[in-house]
């Protein structure tokens, strides 16, 4: 079932300033929304889907890479200890559902994958008032601010908990909403407009004006660490950037916070992609760049963004079958540099 046509223009990013070592990325085309319906479906193990034995993979529901990593098992070399290998949670004690929506997969509770994979899924539910009493999958054992994301964005929905580890589910009809993306990863205008949305709504009154944000991380990241982050700290609340450990506010504090903000400093990942809270013209630095995504925000959101690259100029990137802490620096003279020519306008 269409929800929404597709053929919306998604403009090139609007960088901040030149970066040799990154490539640009070009226009693109948002894709038509449906909203999928699978009957007699078995759930299983990382929310594996399957009819008639056969496993249900679409890139309109989930992002190209969760059907790789299930199709090859990798997925539980990173999450494993959340789930039994896929032949024995096949086979769990079944829980009979009549009716209910699938949300999440096997990568839900990163938070940054939640913002850009998940909560596109709940926002197609809220505009969906006639199917409100249709009860939420949820897996036992989800974190808090998970919990809380589902009811904010569908306060409406009951909520049907189960564990992954204990029990498979037989459900008679599965509704399946769609991610925003297709065949590549994209951010949908949808999102942006409905965080947009949302921001109208959950609104709680306290002062959130701060117009100079630096990110932080309370704890480093598994495969990365900014060296030098206490060093960045003091170098920045000069120019009248305010601290920030985004992990430790809720969600909506967050959200309120990266609306208010007119020039956000941060490491590449999960907190910075809360700029798709953020108004358009909000200017975003980056530390360090991953892929694309900050920059599919950034031109989505109609903002600008630039990145610092890690000293030696070469970012530092995910590996899969690295276990040691990647451990970088910024040159902070670069980065005030810049942040001077941009705060001095």
């Amino acid at each position: 079932m269409e929800i929404l046509a597709g053929g919306q223009r998604i403009p090139a990013p609007q960088y901040l300033w030149a970066t040799d070592s990154i490539a640009g990325i070009d226009s693109s085309v948002a894709p038509a929304l449906h909203l999928y319906f699978a009957n007699d479906v078995l759930l299983h193990g990382p929310a594996v889907l399957q009819s008639g034995g056969e496993r249900l993979a679409s890139n309109s529901i989930n992002p190209p890479y969760v059907d790789d990593y299930i199709e090859t098992g990798e997925f539980y070399r990173h999450y494993g200890g959340n789930y039994l290998p896929l032949e024995e949670s096949r086979k769990l004690p079944q829980i009979n559902v009549g009716q209910c929506f699938v949300v999440h997969h096997f990568n839900y509770a990163v938070y940054g994958h939640a913002l850009l994979e998940i909560l596109p899924k709940l926002f197609v539910i809220r505009q969906l008032p006639q199917l409100s009493q249709i009860p939420i999958l949820v897996p036992a054992r989800c974190p808090g601010w998970y919990l809380a994301l589902v009811k904010l964005v569908c306060p409406r929905s009951p909520l049907l908990i189960y564990d992954p580890k204990l029990h498979s589910v037989r459900i008679g009809r599965a509704i399946l909403p769609p991610w925003g993306g297709g065949d590549k990863y994209l951010v949908h205008p949808f999102l942006i407009d409905q965080c947009r949305k949302l921001l109208a709504t959950v609104r709680s009154g306290k002062p959130f004006n701060a117009t100079r944000l630096l990110l932080l991380r309370n704890q480093p990241h598994s495969f990365r660490l900014l060296e030098n982050q206490r060093e960045i700290e003091m170098a920045c609340q000069p120019l009248g950037f305010i601290p920030v450990y985004p992990e430790k506010l809720s969600f909506s504090d967050q959200a309120q916070l990266f609306e208010s903000a007119e020039l956000i400093v941060g490491e590449f990942g999960s907190a910075l992609h809360n700029c798709i809270f953020s108004k358009p013209g909000t200017k975003i630095v980056a530390l360090n760049r991953l892929n694309e995504l900050q920059d599919l925000i950034a031109a989505v959101g109609k903002q600008k963004i630039g990145y610092v690259l890690p000293v030696g100029g070469r970012p530092v990137l995910f590996d899969d079958y690295r276990e040691e802490t990647l451990r970088y620096r910024v040159d902070v003279q670069e980065l005030i540099t810049k942040l001077q020519s941009l705060t001095s306008t």
